[in-house]
């Protein structure tokens, strides 16, 4: 998806604030510079994820980043003269792509079978010209799609890393939250450990008091015999009316038959439950 931009006004957020203990740092020169700086990390280094500080960003370093050109970026955000990119394993991809694409998989209204949204894995959120973000995974609403002006938000986003990623993906709910003014409603992270085959999971969404809360914990293991389903509030995920939409619903099992799909546990299967209670 190209970049979207639209006039906004600038947040607290600081991406700087919960960076892991291991990271790459350099300085923005040009394009080259940069790309060869990124080959060099991901060619010489073992560990399953990357994340790299670039500070003294410039208009052509931002718009750079934001092409979303550099080889296995997983995710990004830059803010003023600051960039902090993600970059992960092709292990971790698979991870996150099987269980976001259940996750996000189209939904339905079953009285009418109505498509309600669109998932987009390259879009590229940028507010102003001085911040954009590109989540792994983000879910638009079809009325969003349809309705809005060149640029929308998404309501669900997915920010995915490995362990000792947390912080970091937690400090990026904030950008989500203070940028959309609460437009978009449900930030999910996943945590991938594809040397144990578990996938840790956190949903976030904002209270009354626009405080950002985690409204669910869960640890999703391949040796794991139980657990509970996961709900959405239907109609603010999907910005549908009327509200009384019952809850979507994602089947336990669901989550584990992608995982085991995730990491090579079991053949792919193309069947995933979404049901509405009644």
């Amino acid at each position: 998806m190209a970049t979207e931009q639209a006039n906004e006004t600038p947040c607290t957020y600081d991406p700087l604030v919960a960076l892991p203990e291991r990271y790459f740092h350099t300085v923005w020169t040009n394009p080259e510079n940069l790309t060869t700086f990124v080959f060099n990390i991901l060619l010489t280094t073992k560990t399953v994820g990357q994340i790299v500080w670039v500070e003294d960003l410039t208009n052509d370093g931002r718009e750079f980043i934001a092409s979303n050109v550099l080889p296995d970026q997983q995710a990004f955000v830059f803010q003023g003269t600051t960039a902090v990119l993600r970059f992960v394993s092709w292990e971790c991809q698979r991870a996150t792509r099987h269980i976001t694409a259940m996750l996000f998989r189209q939904p339905f209204i079953a009285s009418s079978g109505q498509k309600l949204g669109s998932v987009a894995s390259e879009a590229c959120l940028r507010p102003s010209l001085e911040t954009a973000k590109q989540p792994d995974r983000c879910y638009f609403p079809s009325v969003r799609l349809l309705n809005s002006p060149p640029f929308t938000w998404p309501s669900f986003v997915m920010e995915t890393g490995i362990v000792g990623w947390l912080d970091l993906l937690r400090n990026d709910v904030r950008w989500w939250f203070q940028h959309s003014a609460g437009r978009t409603h449900t930030v999910m992270l996943l945590i991938v450990n594809p040397v144990l085959q578990v996938v840790y999971l956190e949903q976030w969404q904002l209270c009354n008091t626009q405080t950002p809360i985690c409204v669910l914990q869960k640890t999703i293991g391949s040796m794991e015999v139980g657990g509970n389903d996961i709900q959405f509030d239907t109609a603010k995920l999907m910005d549908v009316a009327p509200i009384c939409l019952p809850r979507f619903v994602v089947k336990w099992r669901d989550l584990m038959d992608s995982l085991e799909e995730a990491f090579f546990l079991r053949p792919a299967s193309n069947s995933v439950s979404h049901r509405y209670p009644g």
